[in-house]
């Protein structure tokens, strides 16, 4: 998937005037450096590969005008920014997708979406507590209690 993605994009930025060659290096080197955690992301969000997919490709199209901003931002910077710009995507979408068949897929679908997206940024993808709740724009004790309740449902998963 970030071969397909990063491909794409780099043909698209090589060809606008307005990004010069520092910007297509840096987007290449870096953002798609991150791709498959957009993927991920969003496979939890939509239960769907093919949603996933869309989600990393209108998460980087997104970000392409912001180029010189991100320039100076830390890699644990971008990161938060891409899982940001994801989630605003995501929660603009009015579609739904067909859904890949799986038991993680199961047990994914019995959660609620603030349960699973908690889930899955601190426990999958490796997001700090307070950076998933910056993410997500949600309190502390929000955050707190979906992570508690998911983990819970998780203990009993198998049982």
């Amino acid at each position: 998937m970030k071969q397909i993605l990063c491909k794409g994009e780099r043909m698209q930025a090589e060809t606008s005037p307005t990004k010069d060659p520092g910007q297509v290096a840096f987007f290449v080197g870096n953002l798609c450096q991150e791709a498959d955690l957009i993927y991920r992301f969003g496979y939890a969000l939509t239960l769907s590969e093919v949603g996933a997919a869309k989600l990393v490709m209108e998460t980087y199209r997104s970000l392409i005008g912001q180029l010189d901003r991100l320039l100076a931002s830390s890699s644990q910077d971008i990161r938060l920014e891409l899982a940001k710009a994801a989630w605003h995507i995501f929660q603009s979408w009015n579609e739904t997708f067909e859904e890949t068949d799986s038991l993680v897929l199961d047990f994914l679908h019995s959660l609620t979406i603030d349960i699973r997206i908690v889930l899955t940024l601190v426990d999958a993808l490796g997001f700090s507590p307070e950076e998933t709740a910056q993410i997500l724009e949600l309190k502390d004790v929000e955050l707190r209690r979906y992570l508690a309740e998911g983990r819970k449902q998780m203990i009993g998963f198998d049982s």
